[in-house]
């Protein structure tokens, strides 16, 4: 393994976790990687190294070699260790006899690394959860597309990278959360454990230094409780990526604070669509859990129908029709199923319509002062992306 840094303590502190790693038994691919430039670091291997390369990104080959393995016991559970919050460092106060001398090493190393390459800070300027306030058009439109998506981000919602990344359901709101607290959070996986308050978080070691993409490698867990990362390369560059989220390009701006521009669908935005006759929709402006199909949750509501999670993904649009026409054909069972599908065909197409107004209007508030609002470059490329997908739809 190689780190490719300027900065010695970066070398040091990347060095000690993977040798910690090594040393209790799981293994770094030799050839790995680790980047390092500014506040970022991400993972690498030269692609010679990889003996599947395929044109199919979605997933690595069923046999393609491991480039991680972490021992299930240096996974280090942080959900309760009080993090100070903080605007400018990581920091936790709570007492670790519970951890393991390996798991205070690397917990230590990690929480000393984010600090060296000032993450709390670049955190506190990118996440949109942070900063959109100083752009009050740019929050009147999220307000508008993601209704609640502020208190969302409250802690009692932002456990993980993977939850922090998904616009759900709103949370009960809580103190605002500082950029300490969301560097913490975002590291997190929270599938891995259950405690008396819910899932727990852990640091993940070398795993936490992967990037997230879309069609990324997935986490395995081993019979042995190892968790390991396979060779993939979802993209013709040598970065090797990890799949941690199930946002679109929109999800990812707002939770992570970046433009994710391989993202194939659009979780749709809050609309209401009427079908002339028929009925009101109301869809919910808020993320959607990756499924084989997209099937959104539907329920009745004084005034008509109410929609969540509704995905638009063209390869699906099938499926999608199908999955709409069931609740419609249940509130006129007597109606043909021909006439029941273009129902269904005319909200999807309501749906797509309204998803085109929003994001156009978002590309150009964001062709406007860029240079004096921040999130304005990051949304203006998202709008553009979610565009290019719509368009798909003619």
């Amino acid at each position: 393994m190689r780190v490719a840094s300027d900065n010695p303590e970066v070398v040091r502190l990347v060095t000690l976790i993977a040798d910690e790693v090594v040393g209790a038994g799981g293994y770094v691919h030799p050839e790995l990687v680790v980047n390092h430039e500014g506040g970022s670091l991400w993972l690498s291997l030269p692609r010679e190294h990889n003996p599947h390369l395929t044109p199919r990104l979605d997933r690595p080959h069923p046999e393609a070699p491991p480039m991680l393995v972490v021992p299930g016991r240096l996974h280090i559970p942080v959900t309760n260790l009080a993090w100070v919050a903080s605007d400018t460092e990581l920091a936790y106060t709570a007492d670790t006899a519970h951890l393991t001398s390996g798991q205070q090493a690397i917990l230590d190393a990690m929480v000393s690394l984010f600090n060296t390459i000032d993450k709390v800070r670049i955190v506190g300027r990118s996440y949109a959860r942070h900063s959109i306030g100083e752009d009050p058009e740019l929050s009147a439109l999220v307000a508008e597309a993601r209704p609640g998506w502020l208190e969302s981000q409250q802690p009692a919602a932002a456990v993980g990278g993977a939850v922090a990344a998904e616009q759900g359901e709103q949370a009960e709101q809580g103190e605002p959360e500082s950029p300490a607290h969301s560097v913490m959070r975002s590291r997190l996986r929270s599938e891995m454990g259950e405690g008396d308050e819910g899932p727990l978080g852990y640091f993940m070691p070398m795993i936490d230094m992967l990037n997230h993409h879309p069609y990324g490698s997935r986490y395995e867990h081993t019979d042995d409780g190892d968790w390991l990362i396979r060779v993939h390369h979802p993209t013709p560059t040598d970065q090797v990526f990890v799949r941690y989220n199930k946002a679109d390009s929109f999800g990812v701006a707002l939770g992570l604070g970046y433009f994710e521009a391989d993202t194939r669908f659009v979780s749709s935005v809050a609309c209401r669509v009427g079908i002339p006759d028929v009925v009101e929709v109301k869809v919910a402006g808020v993320g959607a859990a990756r499924r084989r199909l997209p099937a959104p949750r539907v329920s009745r509501s004084d005034d008509g129908l109410v929609v969540r999670g509704l995905v638009l993904e063209l390869p699906r649009r099938d499926a999608l029709t199908q999955l709409l026409a069931m609740p419609l054909r249940s509130l006129h069972p007597d109606r043909p199923a021909a006439v029941v599908e273009s129902w269904a065909q005319q909200l999807i197409a309501g749906v797509v319509a309204a998803n085109r107004d929003f994001f156009t209007r978002l590309e150009v508030l964001c062709a406007q002062d860029a240079d004096e609002f921040g999130l304005r470059p990051i949304f203006g490329r998202v709008a553009r992306r979610q565009l290019e997908l719509l368009a798909e739809w003619d």
